[in-house]
């Protein structure tokens, strides 16, 4: 097993590796709130057409 560079923690997280593991579950939460505001349009939408059809 490698020992560390002199002055380095051996559990040191990269800082390259953290900015991109924060940018991708930042790329997920983003996807994920579209659908669920897509869903959420679609589901008003969808309420608003019953709506107008019972007043027929």
């Amino acid at each position: 097993m490698d020992s560390p560079a002199p002055g380095v923690p051996r559990n040191a997280v990269d800082e390259r590796f953290f900015h991109e593991w924060v940018a991708f579950g930042m790329l997920e939460l983003a996807v994920y709130l579209t659908r669920h505001a897509q869903f959420a349009a679609y589901c008003v939408e969808r309420d608003l057409r019953g709506t107008a059809r019972r007043r027929n």
